[in-house]
């Protein structure tokens, strides 16, 4: 997955002047893949992530709340190599990516 497609929504805002309301939602799969230094131990799985926005944004501040990975997906983004101890063997150690995510973002311009 080299990026996200996206769709975002904004309208004016009525309760705040110079104001509108926005709502962006991300989505992007990846297909399962074989990591290449020890292919039998290593199958990163297929998976969707979907990530979503709302908020309210003027020309000073903007607010929003955010849910990223909403499916809660597991997702291999790579791996690393490894030395075994007391061999000359390597193993790889995956590269897992973040679980779901929620909070609230506030930023001011002055």
């Amino acid at each position: 997955m080299n990026g996200l497609d996206n769709v975002q929504v904004e309208h004016p805002n009525e309760l705040v002047t110079s104001a509108s309301a926005f709502i962006h939602a991300e989505y992007g799969f990846r297909g399962s893949a074989t990591i290449l230094l020890n292919p039998a131990d290593a199958t990163a799985d297929s998976f969707n992530l979907l990530n979503l926005r709302a908020g309210l944004r003027g020309e000073n501040f903007s607010v929003e709340g955010f849910v990223e990975n909403v499916l809660d997906a597991t997702t291999v983004t790579g791996a690393s190599p490894i030395a075994v101890a007391g061999s000359l063997e390597l193993d790889q150690e995956l590269v897992i990516g973040p679980t779901r995510r929620f909070g609230v973002r506030v930023k001011i311009t002055f």
